[in-house]
């Protein structure tokens, strides 16, 4: 039963490819009648009695693939070049006796055969219901046919996927691999010929996930910032690709190939000036082609072309620089509406643009060849107000036409073939030129590190003492503590490098251990829960900002790894580690604190303890590049004699955040610097950040909590 489905299924796909005229083939059992036919069955009539000798009526005469909801035909749309026919409509609930049909993806086989990925379902899923996938019970198929002799010739049931699985297909070069990650984080990879016979089951964890390259022998993926590859004809370990530069690698966003068969990868990591760039990398040699800041341009590769979009963010143009295998040139557009590009499966550049309106829309198409040159250009009109390409468009082998699938606002799947006519000019508004880039394509990088170092290590023998007392401090408070190699990483918009000095760690600890018993028992604690997996210390050397809108060097910072708070505070002047610790955990309540009850402190209430401005609004410039708007330096303690204050320093100026983790550390660290006594402003603005903490945490057997030293008894008691 399950292989009947299969192929009646398949026929409603391919119904719209065998209608296709020019084919110079022979006709077959599984060829459709050229007029519409439009898959409709007829209602009954139980009052009707059929005679004796006349057969019993087949609700599905003219429609061998029993298909509701698929419409086919020969209209030739009214196209400015070219012929375009539309060859079919799908609609979004087509099913059969079997169930609801799905059409995910076409694939483009060189050899003169199409692919298809669709799913049948046992209810509706392509609607705009966001839980239809989650309820609906999903087979996915991939099949198989071939052009040349109008047959369906495989068909293979892809694996079974659940809640708990991800699964999807890519094409690499005539190979197409099914990856299926599991809910344990191990994935497996299927890959099928251009005749759909099974060549490789790859198996792998979740991270070895990656890039094949198109002729299916090598695997490519990224483990611990570098590049990594292995055979995927069986298994073993993995071996590092040699690269010429220092360079630490984020994600592996492509390969593509050269004419010579040559190997490249895309890539997107950290240079030695731990800086982000964007990369192309010989796999063979390991230099590098390209190496610019990220945002310079969008570098993806497709059926083995590499392309770069330096399109703004503002603006009508778009600009796509194309690398194919005889040249490079740059395609600018300066219409109104968007423009897409997609490669072909032999190398052909289709130029897309969609114009939307109430009247309908009009789609219009440039082809051009490898060497950059025009081919033809066409448009033509559709009824429906909102159209876009649907998947891949798929070359009609020897026939200089296109087929091409188009989705409307209904839904409907609209298949178009195009006979695009040789020398018929470009795209209007398409200019095409030699690629130059305004600035190299290599980056003057100052090669300052080595980003392989930031790759966390265990805690070195020598310090393991250290690491003893850091247990105890762990156990005691309910906390993790980082201490050395351990804390070599990025995090946030920062990279953390160790402190190993034994002296230094050892006096680092012994301050953290006093500062934290400031706090009430158990207050760490209660950083576990809610979503939150509670707190890390990093006891750090440097922390070097490595991103925009950062500081160069910090003395801490807060961030989040997974769902725990992350601490880090450098450590190599530990005079300065009481007020960086308490600051630091001081932004951790924020965090804590939206997680409670309470969802934080209120901010309308905190500004309305603020100067304000008919300038700037509230009195913050929510940024680092700037310490404060000289307006409010009146009010600053470090810059006046009044004691009319109500900000620390100008550093209190930047986020509301800030300003309350000077006030917290001030209070905190045994040093301070204000004289509370005399700044109720100052006061006012603790005290409520006082009552926000108590209304947030569990305060039983709280008692001479220090950041409550100014908040009067009834305050306490309100609050509790």
């Amino acid at each position: 039963m399950k292989q009947r489905r299969q192929f009646i299924l398949i026929g409603a796909l391919c119904a719209v490819l065998l209608l296709l005229p020019g084919c110079g083939r022979v006709a077959t059992n599984s060829d459709l009648p050229a007029q519409p036919v439009s898959a409709v069955t007829p209602a009954s009539d139980a009052s009707d009695v059929a005679p004796e000798a006349e057969p019993e009526e087949d609700p599905y005469e003219g429609n061998p693939y029993h298909i509701s909801g698929l419409t086919l035909t020969q209209e030739a749309a009214d196209s400015a070049n070219g012929d375009v026919t539309l060859l079919g409509r799908l609609a979004p609930d087509a099913e059969t006796e079997e169930g609801y049909f799905t059409l995910s993806q076409l694939y483009d086989l060189s050899d003169g055969r199409i692919a298809a990925l669709y799913s049948l379902s046992d209810r509706q899923i392509n609607i705009s219901e966001g839980d239809a996938w989650d309820v609906a019970s999903v087979q996915d198929y991939l099949a198989l046919y071939d052009w040349e002799t109008g047959q369906v010739e495989q068909t293979v049931a892809l694996p079974e996927a659940d809640q708990n699985t991800f699964s999807y297909v890519e094409q690499s070069g005539d190979l197409l691999w099914n990856w299926t990650q599991y809910s344990d984080g191990t994935m497996t990879a299927l890959c099928y010929d251009s005749g759909l016979n099974q060549v490789t089951l790859l198996e792998c964890s979740g991270e070895l996930f990656g890039c094949v390259t198109q002729d299916g022998a090598w695997l490519y993926y990224v483990e611990d910032g570098a590049l990594m590859r292995r055979a995927t004809e069986g298994g073993g370990e993995g071996e590092a690709v040699s690269l010429q530069r220092h360079f630490s690698i984020s994600y592996l966003d492509g390969l593509f190939s050269g004419e010579d068969g040559t190997q490249y990868a895309i890539l997107y990591g950290m240079a030695g000036d731990l800086q982000y760039y964007d990369a192309v990398v010989n796999l063979d040699t390991g230099e590098f082609l390209y190496l610019r800041e990220t945002g310079a341009a969008t570098l993806y590769a497709d059926n083995g072309v590499l392309v770069a979009n330096t399109s703004p963010l503002e603006g009508d143009d778009a600009v796509y620089t194309v690398f194919t295998d005889q040249s490079s040139a740059t395609y600018t557009w300066d219409g109104e509406e968007a423009i897409s590009l997609e490669v072909l499966a032999d190398r052909q550049l289709l130029f897309y643009e969609t114009e939307w309106s109430e009247a309908g829309a009009t789609v219009r198409l440039g082809l051009y060849d490898q060497a950059h040159e025009p081919v033809s250009s066409t448009s033509f009109s559709m009824e429906e107000d909102y159209v876009w390409l649907y998947g891949d468009p798929v070359v009609l082998p020897e026939e200089n036409a296109l087929l091409i699938a188009i989705q409307g606002e209904s839904l409907t799947l609209y298949f178009y073939r195009w006979d695009y006519t040789a020398d018929a000019g470009g795209m209007e508004g398409l200019e095409v030129s030699e690629a130059v880039y305004a600035d190299p394509l290599i980056a003057d990088v100052t090669e300052s590190w080595d980003p392989a170092y930031f790759q966390p290590q265990d805690c070195p023998e020598e310090l393991a003492d250290l690491r003893a007392q850091a247990d105890a401090l762990e156990e005691q408070y309910g906390l993790t503590i980082y201490l050395s190699d351990e804390c070599r990483s990025f995090l946030g918009s920062y990279a953390i490098t160790a402190l190993s000095d034994h002296d230094t760690v050892d006096y680092a600890l012994e301050i953290v251990a006093e500062e934290l018993a400031k706090y009430p028992e158990g207050f760490f604690r209660q950083f576990q829960g809610q979503w939150l997996e509670g707190i890390e210390l990093y006891l750090a050397g440097s922390i070097i900002g490595i991103g925009d809108g950062v500081l160069d060097y910090a003395g801490g910072l807060q961030t989040t790894k997974g769902n725990a708070i992350v601490l880090a505070v450098d450590c190599c002047y530990p005079e300065d580690l009481r007020t960086s610790l308490h600051h630091e955990i001081s932004h951790a309540i924020e965090i804590r604190l939206l997680f409670s009850d309470t969802g934080g402190v209120d901010e309308e209430v905190w500004n309305g303890l603020n100067p304000s401005s008919q300038q700037f609004g509230d009195c913050y410039t929510y940024s680092y590049d700037t310490f404060g708007y000289e307006e409010f330096y009146g009010f600053v303690y470090d810059l006046t004699t009044s004691r009319d204050v109500y900000f620390i320093d100008t550093y209190s100026l930047t986020f509301p955040t800030e300003d309350r983790a000077r006030l917290f550390e001030n209070v905190m660290s045994g040093n301070s610097t204000v004289d509370w006594a005399s700044c109720p402003n100052l006061r006012a603005k603790l005290n409520y950040y006082a009552e926000c903490i108590r209304a947030g945490f569990d305060t039983t057997g709280w008692e001479d909590v220090p950041w409550e030293a100014w908040l009067e008894e009834d305050a306490l008691d309100g609050a509790a």
